[in-house]
């Protein structure tokens, strides 16, 4: 068991001695999945995706963890905002820092690489997206004072190490086309910036 798993179980058995309730879902504070649950009114209904700027399928995924999203999920569900923000950025590095990488999900909390390559190498605008907020890690960890010397280490190696598996995974022909036109655009618009 993880040390993020005890965490979990710790504060679920806390929880669990304040109030009779056992709540339907499980969403951390934080993730920006607040609203979601709020639109969640009945048992049997289910959540098929998650959607802000890119759509994160997460059908088959809820029920790897038992008490909340899993690792990969909310990384990806991050990841996926084209106008990130500071904060969205500490929550990623705070995902790097506390969980493992690897190439499944563990019990949920470990940052699955290779489901995140094989997600994004299907959909070039998400793995543009995706790597350029990776990218954007190595400046956002030095406006997290409170982060320790190692701890900023970490989530750089972690998100380069991300990186460097996305950008090795073979793309699909969908995100081969649509990388094609999307360099056929920029050219365009180039030459219309230069009058020609």
């Amino acid at each position: 068991m993880t040390e993020l798993r005890k965490r979990i179980d710790e504060a679920v058995r806390f929880i669990r001695t304040k109030t009779p309730l056992e709540p339907g879902i499980g969403i951390i504070l934080g993730t920006g999945l607040g609203a979601l649950a709020r639109e969640i009114v009945r048992e049997d209904e289910q959540i098929d995706r998650l959607d802000v700027d890119h759509r994160v399928d997460v059908r088959g995924r809820l029920e790897i963890h038992p008490y909340a999203v899993p690792a990969t999920d909310l990384l990806l569900q991050r990841l996926q905002a084209r106008a990130i923000t500071d904060d969205d950025l500490k929550d990623v590095i705070l995902m790097l820092v506390a969980a493992p990488t690897g190439d499944g999900d563990g019990e949920g909390e470990t940052i699955n690489a290779t489901y995140v390559a094989r997600l994004l190498a299907d959909d070039w605008s998400f793995c543009t997206t995706a790597t350029a907020n990776l990218r954007r890690i190595q400046d956002a960890v030095e406006r997290v004072p409170a982060l320790a010397r190692m701890d900023r280490a970490t989530a750089v190696a972690k998100a380069d190490q991300l990186v460097f598996r996305i950008e090795g995974e073979p793309k699909s022909k969908a995100w081969r086309a649509r990388a094609a036109r999307a360099g056929r655009v920029r050219s365009r618009a180039q030459r219309d910036d230069a009058g020609e």
